[in-house]
């Protein structure tokens, strides 16, 4: 198995889905900073995978919000995440579902956590589940590649997803 498949895949699959969701968390953690910078240099990513693009998959514009998130100890709390529409390739097996990756606190470790959400629209539940195998493991891929992001290019992700959440709340 180690042979067959990438470091960064092995040992990791994608979890039992609950009817047309997929939720889980990956094994990616960020302080205050990077876990706003992250959504935008997720934004320009999927963004390139739209209208006109030719990767693996098709997005619509994505769309940086807050999502509320109740504590353990009470009350709740805002989590910045964004949210896109994705149809999955190849197109004739009509997979299309929602993705939101979500950035929620990780009290144990005080930092925060990758939380995806993935909801089926439409395909059956077996293309949707074999293609997804795939598109988790790009997403995988990306968390990866803002490792190598530089420090300055991650303060104008930064301000930019800042300014949008910003404006999200208004």
């Amino acid at each position: 198995m180690e042979i067959a498949a990438p470091a960064e895949d092995a040992g990791w699959g994608l979890p039992a889905p609950d009817g047309d969701y997929l939720r889980f968390y990956l094994p990616f953690s960020f302080d205050v900073q990077g876990r706003i910078g992250i959504l935008s240099f997720f934004d320009r990513k999927l963004l390139d995978h739209g209208e006109g693009g030719t990767g693996r998959f098709f997005s619509e514009t994505p769309e940086l919000s807050f999502d509320s998130e109740p504590l353990p100890q009470g009350g709740s709390t805002y989590v910045p995440a964004i949210t896109t529409t994705v149809w999955l390739k190849p197109f004739d097996l009509g997979v299309s579902q929602i993705l939101t990756i979500a950035m929620p606190p990780d009290e144990e470790a005080r930092e925060f956590k990758v939380r995806i959400e993935i909801q089926r629209l439409s395909g059956t539940r077996d293309s949707w589940l074999k293609l997804n195998r795939d598109f988790v493991s790009q997403l995988r891929q990306q968390f990866l590649h803002w490792r190598a992001i530089s420090l300055e290019d991650r303060d104008e992700l930064f301000s930019e997803a800042k300014d949008r959440l910003v404006a999200s709340l208004t």
